[in-house]
């Protein structure tokens, strides 16, 4: 209720009458806006995420590597489901991988060369996610598994196919508890092994 009228009475509506004589005006006030929102809504999302980890036992990288791709993905899935029902399949693939680049190339890159602009490259962001590159590994081949499909059925994807991603994604989602599971598990009994030297 609280975000519904910040975001009402913040953002702009630019097709109403009052912005039609400074529309260039209101658009440009409108995407800053909603990209302030957008950003601080991020913040918050992932600082909540980590704190849920935290109380109940999920390390950060199985709460970014689950529910936060999730969360930030949705709104990119409904919006090729709703493209491809109208037949443009070509932008909701399209939709799909412009949203993965322009996080990776962009919403990771800024933020790190801003922090490395003003504080120096002395203390570099490292990443400490257990079984990342086996992540990585294995999310390649689900895009190479993807291109296979694409070519195998001439740029046709049937339902069947559909399915079989959905099952390699709750496979994915499987590994990566079980072995950060794992990783806690063991880190969780070292500590109580030092504790009781």
């Amino acid at each position: 209720m609280i975000m519904e009228f910040g975001v009402t009475y913040t953002i702009p509506d630019t097709q109403s009458p009052t912005w039609q004589p400074c529309l260039k005006l209101g658009l440009a006030f409108n995407i800053f806006m909603s990209t302030l929102w957008l950003g601080a809504l991020v913040i918050f999302m992932i600082q909540w995420a980590v704190k849920v980890g935290v109380l109940v036992g999920i390390a950060p990288a199985v709460m970014g590597l689950t529910f936060c791709a999730a969360g930030t993905s949705v709104p990119d899935c409904l919006v090729s489901i709703k493209v491809a029902k109208q037949g443009k399949g070509n932008m909701a693939i399209s939709n799909v991988f412009g949203s993965n680049v322009f996080d990776i190339l962009i919403a990771m890159a800024v933020p790190w060369a801003l922090r490395y602009t003003f504080y120096g490259t002395d203390n570099m962001i490292k990443m400490e996610a257990e079984g990342f590159n086996s992540a990585i590994f294995i999310l390649f081949l689900v895009m190479l598994f993807y291109v296979t499909c694409v070519c195998f059925y001439n740029f046709k994807l049937p339902k069947k196919v559909g399915y079989l991603h959905l099952a390699m994604y709750v496979v994915f989602v499987a590994y990566v508890f079980i072995t950060n599971m794992e990783v806690f598990r063991e880190r969780l009994h070292h500590e109580v092994e030092i504790g009781e030297r």
